[in-house]
């Protein structure tokens, strides 16, 4: 087993200044940037020709999500239609006739039944907070703050912006009254959130 002697006190060193080098004490404090990030108050009003477009898109986009199963859905009773008429049993072929109509009507209902809520909704005025941390919209009666990581996706048209919390659900903002800063300040926090998801 192996001692070693004790340092006598003028071995034990610290670091050393290198000759030559003037030091600066390293400075940690972090100023905070005030107005860094904007924040932005609206006040927006919907007109039809806005309400009619955001109709239009979220029935689109309810279309293409249900077309998969509309799609089969059709195509089995046009098949069964088909054996129906092979084996002579043209009777039953009009319940599948019918079948096929209340299906368009369904959807011709499902149509004006988006247009009429979004007009009981959002036919008044409302107020839109946009910060960095989160959307804020409240109208008559109700208020919604979600965080910009809730919405999937931005899309746009002439007459609004929408901000899809899922496929079919979407939170319109008419362009209208809304300066060109505060769109692109909601399409950028959009797509930094989806793309780090």
């Amino acid at each position: 087993m192996a001692c070693l002697p004790p340092r006598v006190p003028g071995e034990i060193v610290g670091a050393r200044r290198l000759s030559g080098v003037v030091g600066r004490p390293l400075n940690f404090t972090v100023r905070r940037q005030m107005n860094a990030v904007p924040t932005f108050d609206l006040a927006v009003t919907y007109d039809d020709a806005s309400l009619r477009a955001a109709a239009r898109v979220l029935f689109a986009r309810l279309w293409r999500w249900m077309l998969p199963w509309t799609a089969g859905a059709m195509g089995s009773l046009l098949l069964v239609a088909i054996l129906l008429w092979y084996f002579r049993q043209s009777t039953l072929i009009w319940y599948l006739a019918a079948f096929a109509l209340a299906n368009a009507c369904m959807w011709a209902y499902t149509r004006w039944n988006i247009q009429r809520r979004l007009m009981k909704r959002l036919s008044k005025s409302a107020q839109i907070r946009l910060t960095a941390i989160d959307f804020s919209i409240a109208s008559a009666g109700e208020s919604h703050t979600f965080p910009w990581a809730r919405f999937k996706s931005t899309s746009t048209d002439e007459h609004n912006l929408y901000l899809f919390l899922t496929k079919t659900a979407a939170f319109v903002l008419p362009t209208r009254e809304v300066p060109s800063e505060a769109l692109q300040f909601v399409i950028a926090h959009v797509g930094a959130h989806a793309t780090a998801v």
